[in-house]
């Protein structure tokens, strides 16, 4: 016998269409990320950047920790990173 997922997982609600815009944003952030760490352990110039996309991934992960998981507390954890990375990077790009 099947389950529906709103039994098993009772925050989970039925959708006609799944499509959360924000995880492809997140995959595409990833891919540029790993892109610009690879570049940048070749060239220090790019490191700047680098930090700027990871914090970019972070504060993401934090939004669709909160839109779609309904975790409270990691979301904050993943923010307060995510900004501290961001500063960084803009002091890092701009600075150097």
């Amino acid at each position: 016998m099947k389950k529906s997922i709103t039994s098993i997982h009772p925050k989970a609600k039925k959708k006609e269409r799944n499509v959360y815009p924000f995880l492809y944003v997140q995959l595409f952030l990833t891919f540029l990320t790993l892109i610009l760490g690879v570049i940048s352990i070749f060239k220090k110039n790019v490191f700047g950047y680098f930090e700027l996309s990871l914090s970019l991934v972070i504060l993401d992960m934090g939004l669709n920790n909160k839109l779609i998981y309904k975790r409270a507390y990691l979301t904050l954890f993943y923010l307060g990173i995510g900004l501290f990375l961001f500063v960084l990077g803009l002091i890092k790009i701009i600075g150097g």
